[in-house]
């Protein structure tokens, strides 16, 4: 039946089971588009910290001076534990989307394919989220991700050709940095590695002595991912668009059968009933689950070209 959990006054109407399992179903569905977004948002919120845990670092190394070696590695192993925050962020948010992706289309679906191919297309794309899917492993299997950090500053703009600091330019200025990296080596832990994604990191992004920073690699891993998000979305958009309407169909069955005069409830249920007509379970048909939908997706854009940004003082 369709009722509402008024206690004042209950208003039901006739409903069937497989109404019940109908609703049932729609409601899964947004729970799952739900969840989704949901798990981004657990580990955009990673990144955001990681981000801000390596800005507080570099303002420490601007303002203090005679930091004890102690320090330095305090500051590290908190970079640290952000790092290890947001690679198991990352993993939650794709294991998510293959296991609901699955669940719903099936593993040798087309939309899954899809989503297979849009892994593979940033991993193509961007070496740093091949990498960090690898490093994903390692560092829950062999090691903390940092394994080297350099602390210090540079003068920039001197125009003193005779190397005279005494007479600095009024546009010179000395620019601060810290680097936390990871060397190739923590891949070569991982039995699964693709010698191939080494001989990318080596070319592409390693420095002198085999290091590779953190904060670009991880740039392209939360850029790759919110991409993928953007197709998950494009791969459930029919789907949520059924549930929704479903639900709001229901909903409006029931309202509309209300006798005259009768104030309209907030919120409504079907419900399935014993032979006694006792609730044995429910179902909320009105729970905004687009309303919230809409709201983390506002909030959620692919982030195009992040991997791009700098952050300049």
């Amino acid at each position: 039946m369709l009722t509402t959990n008024l206690l004042a006054w209950r208003h039901e109407h006739p409903s069937t089971a497989e109404a019940f399992k109908a609703a049932r179903g729609a409601v899964d569905r947004l729970m799952a588009c739900l969840a989704v977004e949901e798990a981004f948002a657990v580990l955009l919120a990673n990144y955001v910290s990681f981000e801000k845990a390596v800005a507080t670092a570099n303002i420490e190394n601007m303002v203090e001076r005679g930091v004890s070696m102690t320090d330095l590695h305090n500051r590290r192993r908190e970079v640290d534990r952000h790092l290890v925050n947001l690679l198991a962020a990352g993993e939650m948010f794709s294991e998510h989307v293959f296991r609901r992706a699955t669940l719903e289309f099936g593993r040798k679906s087309s939309e899954t394919d899809v989503l297979d191919c849009a892994f593979l297309e940033q991993r193509e794309r961007l070496v740093g989220f091949w990498a960090t899917e690898c490093l994903r492993d390692a560092v829950l299997h062999n090691a903390l991700p940092i394994t080297s950090w350099t602390w210090g500053g540079q003068w920039v703009g001197l125009e003193t050709p005779d190397g005279n600091f005494s007479k600095l330019s009024p546009t010179a200025r000395l620019e601060h940095s810290v680097t936390f990296a990871f060397a190739t080596d923590l891949l070569a832990l991982d039995r699964k590695f693709d010698p191939a994604l080494i001989d990318r990191l080596k070319a592409e992004r390693a420095d002198k002595k085999g290091h590779i920073s953190w904060v670009l690699t991880i740039r392209e891993y939360v850029e790759g991912l919110s991409m993928i998000l953007g197709e998950v979305r494009k791969i459930w958009a029919e789907v949520e668009r059924a549930a929704s309407a479903l639900l709001i169909e229901m909903a409006d069955t029931y309202r509309t059968s209300l006798p005259e005069g009768r104030d309209q409830p907030l919120y409504v249920f079907v419900v399935e009933t014993n032979d006694d007509g006792r609730w044995l379970r429910d179902v909320l048909l009105n729970a905004d689950l687009e309303g919230q939908l809409a709201e983390l997706r506002r909030q959620h854009k692919p982030m195009v070209n992040l991997h791009r940004r700098f952050l300049v003082g």
